[in-house]
């Protein structure tokens, strides 16, 4: 699933909402920069190393009531 493609947050937040997973581990993200988006039933946090959009990108997504149960967050890079 390409996160490039308008929708595929809100798919991928739906099937996270309709089960009992609570946190959801996303790679290729390929959104540029990092940062946070916040819904009404979720938070989606990520970050992105590369000059150029359209590869690589790592995050999470984390339902709404969880969200008090985060202190901070720091995505690194690995390589």
């Amino acid at each position: 699933m390409i996160m490039l493609k308008p929708g595929k947050i809100n798919e991928i937040a739906e099937q996270m909402l309709s089960t009992q997973i609570h946190i959801v581990a996303l790679q290729e993200i390929r959104w540029k920069g990092h940062g946070q988006t916040k819904k009404n039933k979720y938070s989606l946090y990520y970050r992105h190393f590369q000059q150029r959009i359209g590869q690589l990108g790592t995050g999470f997504m984390v339902r709404k009531e969880d969200e008090k149960n985060i202190m901070s967050v720091w995505i690194r890079k690995t390589n």
